[in-house]
């Protein structure tokens, strides 16, 4: 803006310059002659300049538009892998885990009345330990692929993932609010709110030290809003964004790239000893 701003000073100085040596003119014999010459000296800053920079612009305006397609590309095949490998972790390893309880609770019912304690107490550590890998095995299949989006959409999947956690992690407080809407979205903008909203636990669950954390969820006319809040420690988001090359700082842009990828919007509200709060904003139809 200062370099502009000097060659229109130079140029006008120019013009009047020149004016000031031709013999008295007319008012209108005069503007003309100040706009002709004006255009004139401004005409080579125009084509050496600001074309250049027209076209720098519109070149990343598409290098951007790009990147954005690239990155839902690459999201969705991330996805589509995650969901693949759930299908095999249900085909395979559930029915194979069936299979075992089945038999262990079989060979349990057939033990002799003398056994000793000891051999059934053996048994039952057993049947114990299929039942957490069938628990484990499910809960795996949940993180990569919760079935519940695909047929219930956002807001029962996040009810049931916030029960979840609150099951392994009886000492937190989880709460889960929304405004009553049940509308389904693209496939898209579900899975990066439950994306967003997974990451956003598990960096609270892992670094925050909270002991309350509150999920909001809320649609609007033009867009739907995913709010996650904790009472842990918080941190310096500007810190964090200087960071983001390094491996702790993936998690935070993860999340901005996702929801940057559907024209959206990640607003994050942090500071050391103020808690956190991740605000996701999606526009929908």
């Amino acid at each position: 803006m200062v370099f502009l701003a000097v060659i229109i000073f130079v140029a006008e100085f120019s013009v009047m310059l020149i004016l000031a040596l031709l013999p008295p003119l007319s008012s209108g014999t005069e503007a003309l002659i100040d706009s002709t010459i004006l255009l004139l000296l401004l005409s080579p800053t125009y084509f050496s300049l600001f074309l250049p920079l027209k076209r720098y612009y519109q070149e990343h305006l598409r290098a951007d538009e790009e990147v954005r397609f690239l990155t839902r590309r690459m999201l969705t095949v991330v996805e589509d892998e995650k969901k693949r490998i759930a299908r095999d972790l249900h085909d395979a390893s559930g029915q194979t885990i069936a299979a075992l309880q089945y038999k262990v609770g079989a060979l349990s019912s057939t033990l002799p009345p003398e056994i000793s304690q000891e051999r059934k107490e053996l048994f039952g550590s057993v049947d114990q330990l299929v039942h957490q890998l069938s628990d484990q095995v499910r809960s795996l299949m949940g993180q990569l692929r919760p079935q519940m989006l695909e047929h219930f959409g956002i807001v029962e999947t996040l009810e049931w993932y916030l029960t979840e956690l609150g099951e392994q992690r009886r000492d937190l407080s989880f709460s889960f609010h929304h405004n009553g809407s049940s509308e389904r979205y693209s496939a898209e903008t579900e899975i990066a709110l439950f994306r967003t909203c997974q990451e956003a636990l598990n960096n609270a669950l892992r670094h925050a030290g909270a002991n309350r954390i509150e999920v909001h969820l809320e649609r609007n006319e033009a867009s739907v809003r995913l709010r996650i809040c904790d009472d842990g420690c918080g941190f310096d988001p500007l810190l964090a964004r200087q960071r983001k090359r390094r491996l702790d700082g993936i998690g935070l842009l993860g999340m901005r790239e996702r929801i940057e990828s559907l024209d959206g919007k990640l607003t994050i509200d942090s500071a050391p000893g103020r808690g956190t709060s991740i605000l996701a904003e999606i526009p929908v139809l």
